[in-house]
């Protein structure tokens, strides 16, 4: 029986879903006949954040079903930005046309790095409120100064910048944690930095008033994905490569077989991004398996891309020892990534 309740299904970075992913939604539109649900899917549609598979399958469903609508989101205009300025600000829209007109021309209208850019100028002191002499405040900034920011003319230096401000124990902590992931705990930070609990939260408390980190039950999140990736690129690539290999160590140690089976995806992909850091034989020898583990894993989900590149990295650390009695798994591991590659259309 029909509910007279619609039911709204949203569906996030729909741009990075995998195939087996995309057969579960397509099983989804096709065969669960109602007429009470709502499916959203928000994704980003430039050619090097979309995967093939996923374009694949938005074509195919929009010539399947003409009634699909595209909702293009564009970059807030001036006057939108003019409106979240004066709201903000709590000041009236046409003392705020000014500082607006910066703000769209240093962020192109981007809403994310707007609200940072916003951040930045009053934490720098290049928007400060002033008292009035009949009581009241104010708000003064300088058009120059603003306008002559040097932020590399990149929209993403304004998270990087922000990040900046924080004291040095925050920003190494933050460095740290988005090597870890989009999602960290306490837990995990204690055991790579060595540090006790009561000094990890005291020092990310500063991120977490900002807003780029948000705390959840047990776990931190950051508040979005460019500011992760700006917090991972304030380190050199010896330094990530050496986070990286010491979380996988480190989660290798301190998690029972049947944990690391279930985690087998988050540390295989560490595993990898530090290898030049697996000096220890028997660990590259370890790490040859688990991608083999984790490339049969995703090849019975149907993730044949992922399980091609687990098969590449398993012949990588296979090829680079001299272990004769490898040779079978070699072989293996070599037919398999090229079914994979074949399977992937590649």
């Amino acid at each position: 029986q029909e509910s007279p309740y619609p039911v709204l299904i949203f569906l996030d970075n729909l741009q990075w879903a995998d195939a087996n992913s995309l057969h579960l939604i397509e099983y989804f539109i096709n065969y669960l006949k109602t007429e009470n649900i709502l499916l959203v899917c928000s994704y980003q549609n430039s050619e090097e954040n979309l995967y093939f598979a996923v374009r694949n399958f938005i074509q195919g469903a929009k010539q399947k079903y003409p009634s699909i609508q595209d909702i293009e989101l564009r970059n807030l205009k001036i006057e939108a930005i003019n409106d979240l300025v004066s709201e903000t600000l709590n000041y009236p829209k046409d003392k705020c046309v000014e500082l607006s007109d910066l703000i769209y021309l240093k962020t192109s209208g981007n809403p994310f790095f707007v609200t940072e850019f916003l951040k930045f100028i009053y934490l720098e002191k290049y928007l400060q409120p002033v008292e009035k002499s009949e009581g009241g405040f104010a708000w003064k900034w300088n058009n120059d100064s603003i306008r002559n920011l040097n932020l590399s003319d990149s929209p993403p230096d304004l998270v990087t910048s922000n990040l900046k401000l924080f004291l040095p124990t925050t920003e190494t902590l933050i460095q740290i944690a988005a090597c870890i992931g989009n999602v960290f705990t306490i837990d995990m930070l204690c055991l790579l930095t060595g540090e006790n609990k009561f000094e990890i939260e005291e020092s990310l408390i500063g991120a977490v008033a900002s807003g780029l980190i948000l705390f959840s039950g047990n776990s931190y999140r950051f508040l979005h994905e460019k500011v992760q990736s700006a917090a991972y690129s304030l380190l050199d690539e010896r330094k990530k490569m050496q986070m990286h290999a010491k979380i996988a160590t480190t989660l290798l140690s301190d998690l029972s077989d049947e944990e690391i089976n279930d985690q087998i995806f988050v540390i295989t992909n560490h595993l990898n991004l530090g290898k030049d850091y697996l000096s220890n034989d028997s660990l590259r020898l370890k790490t040859s398996e688990l991608n083999i583990e984790a490339g049969k894993k995703a090849k019975g989900s149907a993730a044949y891309e992922f399980a091609f590149n687990y098969f590449l990295n398993a012949i990588y650390f296979l090829e680079s020892s001299s272990d004769i009695g490898l040779k079978e798994l070699r072989i293996y591991s070599y037919l398999e990534a090229a079914e994979c590659a074949y399977l992937n259309n590649q």
